[in-house]
């Protein structure tokens, strides 16, 4: 089943009309409070998409278009990602899943918007550590490993991060998090240096770990060294 282009407009109601439609209220407006939709004088010409029922992937995901609705269940072995790296994509990126995802790892773009009202599970990796992104998971966030820095990640249901550098909200504290409490991964952003075989001399702050990742993830698509 292939994705289908849609209006900006036609897929902006679908959205609303889906988003209208959840037994479970929490995330349906947490939702509606994003700017899904890019503005400017170009924006009715924005590339939308839509899948509709679950979609499998053995591989990686990147983005059909710049704003994509999934509405069903996501299973991506490999890595499910708003980086578009392979045809030179710079960011803004929005995806919203209106079901639960299975991935290997998340990779996630400057200035996007990842929400899943469902439940996230990731197996191996997430990063969303760039400016201007939102990462939104309606049900419940479970991942080895979390690196999101500034960029927190908003939960309506329960959190396991056993490794990371950043933290998860509430989630009505998706658009703000300032004074909410936070939950933390188990383990440090130095433990995770050491896990993923970064020395000190190579990440002595935070800021060198995050551009060693950076690098890692532009080289190899991977935060394994």
């Amino acid at each position: 089943m292939p994705f289908d282009s849609l209006t900006p407009a036609e897929w902006q109601d679908f959205v609303a009309g889906r988003a209208a439609q959840l037994a479970d209220r929490p995330p349906a407006e947490a939702l509606m409070r994003f700017e899904l939709l890019p503005r400017g004088p170009y924006a009715d010409q924005t590339g939308a998409t839509v899948y509709r029922g679950d979609l499998t992937i053995d591989g990686n995901f990147t983005p059909p278009s710049q704003v994509i609705v999934i509405d069903g269940d996501v299973n991506v072995s490999g890595t499910l990602s708003t980086v578009d790296r392979d045809n030179g994509g710079d960011g803004q990126i929005t995806l919203v899943i209106f079901g639960d995802v299975r991935c290997g790892s998340i990779d996630h773009d400057w200035g996007s918007i990842l929400f899943v009202t469902g439940d996230m599970i990731v197996a191996d990796w997430v990063f969303t550590a760039r400016e201007d992104s939102a990462f939104v998971v309606g049900g419940d966030l479970r991942t080895p490993i979390f690196i999101g820095g500034d960029i927190w990640a908003a939960v309506g249901g329960a959190v396991e991060m056993e490794y990371g550098y950043g933290y998860a909200v509430g989630l009505k504290w998706c658009a703000d998090a300032y004074g909410a409490p936070q939950i933390l991964p188990a383990h440090g952003w130095r433990e995770l240096a050491l896990k993923l075989g970064i020395g000190r001399s190579a990440a002595s702050d935070t800021a060198q770990f995050l551009d060693v990742i950076e690098a890692r993830l532009r080289e190899t698509g991977t935060l394994n060294g």
